[in-house]
């Protein structure tokens, strides 16, 4: 086969920039390196997908953190509305993970994730005008309980709370499988194909992605933070509507410019068009007797079965199941860590830097993952970042068997320096250990025809272990067992580093590299 005329000189460092993504060319016979396929990427469309992922993530982020402030101020003598909430959000993540990959892979591209974002809003809305209804009713604490009118009207009120709560929840899983099905597809899908095979490509919009990402889950509880500071609980949810409505419109309009600056995403969808055609009606659609509930559903399930089934065989299902792994964790500022540090009397005002200093050092991470690839490959990146966040979490749970497990008393200064010292230095290793997991999985997965199938089924598993953290949280509820959380959260994420390992040594042979800082 004859060689291209001119090939692309890999660099040692992936770009840090957009505009830093010009290719060099060389005459083939210039070179010894590895040829790489050329990528002519339109950095006027990578900026419309950038910007559309950030108004989208933007509002996902702030309406999930005001949903539980809204809940925990209107609910404010049990938790139980707000686990209700997170539980059953995450349970529908873990049901229709996989169908959402299944729309994204049988389904035209821009068609998917339109519908996905008219659904996302519409159903973000929603909960708002529920939530906004919520505030607006009288409070039942407020009733004359003296007249028997009264406690009938207190009774009325206490049911429509509940009914609208359900509303709520019934919105925010529509809107939890919606965020699920763009993960997939303009997360996942979309820079696979965009990159066109171009490793360098896809570094690239997998890091601008996930630094969005961090950028909105630091800047958003703040954003809510300061509304309700300065307004009524009434008018911070109009904020958040108008914001929603007016990001329905304009995420609609920039994912269509999107998909029409990249021809690779057309290309593929006429590819999949004309499969399609060449296959026989009845593979599309089954014959008359299998359309009963009995047979669809007996296809459900060996259909679930084949894919888990090709999905564990993968080289690549050991990365996955390691990342999933670092799900089962309350070693993070998520509202379980953030509510027992309150007991022990950390001011808001101090927990809110510590939270910022963990998202900045994410960021970091995002920085150092692309170098880190460059300079040693991509298994071997992954083998550092991993253990170098389990490493940084065992002064963090220690601190905790440091404290008093009956007394509010946070300990000694030193144990604060353990516990947020290395909270935040093993963000850098986890975000460096995500960017690259998530590029192993697009580049072993780029050429399968059920790749977003299979992605769903990494999410599935992520999820799976988000629930088992609530599970862990519901055992060990009290604040002073909350040390045993925290060993079993190191458990799980020095469990997912041996998972981890096991993947390097099937694919290299070995563990340990003697040349240390070569490049693979």
């Amino acid at each position: 086969m004859a060689a291209a005329p001119y090939s692309l000189v890999p660099l040692p460092e992936s770009p840090t920039s957009i505009d830093d993504l010009t290719p060099l060319l060389v005459e083939p016979d210039d070179t010894n390196e590895t040829s790489a396929r050329p990528t002519d990427l339109d950095l006027h469309g990578l900026r419309f997908l950038l910007i559309q992922h950030l108004s989208s993530a933007w509002v996902d982020k702030t309406v999930e953190f005001a949903s539980y402030v809204l809940l925990i101020e209107h609910f404010r003598t049990t938790l139980l509305p707000s686990s209700i909430y997170g539980f059953s959000t995450t349970c529908v993540a873990i049901l229709f993970s996989r169908w959402a990959g299944s729309l994204v892979d049988h389904h035209r591209k821009l068609e998917v994730v339109r519908a996905a974002i008219l659904v996302q809003k519409t159903a973000t809305i929603a909960s708002l005008t529920a939530f906004l209804f919520l505030f607006t009713a009288p409070d039942s604490n407020n009733v004359n309980r003296s007249s028997g009118k009264m406690k009938m009207q207190d009774s009325t009120h206490a049911i429509s709370t509940w009914v609208i709560f359900y509303v709520i929840v019934f919105c925010r899983c529509v809107e939890r499988l919606s965020t699920t099905t763009m993960t997939i597809a303009v997360e996942r899908d979309w820079p696979t194909c965009i990159s066109e095979g171009s490793e360098r490509s896809l570094s690239l919009i997998n890091t601008w992605l996930r630094r969005i990402d961090l950028t909105c889950q630091l800047l958003a509880p703040l954003f809510v933070s300061f509304l309700t500071s300065i307004l009524s609980y009434k008018k911070v949810i109009k904020v958040l509507l108008f914001s929603s409505t007016i990001g329905l419109f304009f995420e609609m309009h920039w994912i269509k410019i999107v998909y029409s600056r990249f021809p690779a995403l057309q290309r593929e969808d006429e590819q999949r068009d004309d499969a399609d055609e060449d296959l026989d009606p009845l593979d599309l659609h089954g014959s008359v007797a299998s359309d009963s509930w009995i047979s669809s559903s007996r296809s459900f399930f060996v259909d679930n079965w084949r894919e888990w089934n090709e999905f564990v065989r993968l080289p690549v299902f050991l990365s996955s199941l390691s990342i999933s792994f670092l799900y089962l964790t309350v070693l993070s500022f998520d509202g379980t860590m953030l509510g027992f540090l309150k007991t022990r009397s950390y001011t808001d005002a101090f927990l809110a830097e510590m939270r910022g200093l963990c998202v900045i050092m994410g960021l970091l991470g995002t920085l150092a993952a692309s170098p880190l690839e460059a300079r040693i490959g991509s298994i071997r990146a992954g083998n550092w970042s991993i253990w170098s966040e389990v490493i940084c979490l065992v002064p963090v749970s220690i601190s905790f068997y440091i404290m008093r497990p009956t007394e509010t008393d946070r300990g000694p200064f030193w144990v604060g320096i353990l516990l947020f010292g290395g909270m935040a230095a093993s963000r850098v290793g986890l975000w460096t250990f995500d960017l690259i997991q998530t590029k192993q999985l697009q580049t072993a997965l780029a050429s399968h025809p059920k790749r977003n199938t299979l992605t769903s089924l990494q999410i599935m598993m992520q999820n799976t272990a988000e629930i088992l953290k609530y599970v862990i949280i519901m055992v060990f509820s009290k604040p002073s067992e909350f040390r045993w959380a925290a060993l079993a959260s190191f458990i799980s994420v020095l469990t997912g580093a041996i998972s981890y390992a096991i993947y390097v040594r099937r694919e290299r042979g070995h563990l340990v590299h003697c040349g240390c800082m070569k490049r693979e």
